[in-house]
């Protein structure tokens, strides 16, 4: 499947003439969301596009923050930081963006 994923918010500073990214996905293969593929879109931390792609994932902020070892409001923080990013303002706005973004096969 190709997909053309248009840049969003502060990923346009990165690819400073480009207006979309084109993601090429074998659909016959198992896919996770690819956090450096995140971070690059978006312009992202690579903790903020850990969050985005579980996010994506269906997880949970509390479930984020127990994994990741970090306390609830750092991850609170850290989807605003996200948010103010993207120039969005839910998480399954997020998890929509970040599913027409790249991913790669394990």
């Amino acid at each position: 499947m190709i997909r053309v994923i248009p840049l969003v918010g502060r990923a346009n500073d990165i690819f400073t003439r480009a207006r979309a990214v084109i993601s090429v996905v074998n659909i016959d293969t198992e896919i996770e969301f690819d956090p450096v593929i995140v971070k690059e879109v978006l312009g992202l931390t690579l903790s903020e596009a850990k969050l985005a792609c579980r996010i994506a994932e269906g997880k949970s902020l509390e479930n984020f923050a127990s994994t990741e070892g970090l306390s609830l409001e750092t991850v609170r923080s850290r989807i605003k930081e996200i948010f103010g990013k993207t120039d969005l303002r839910r998480q399954t706005d997020l998890a929509l963006l970040v599913c027409k973004i790249g991913s790669r096969k394990l």
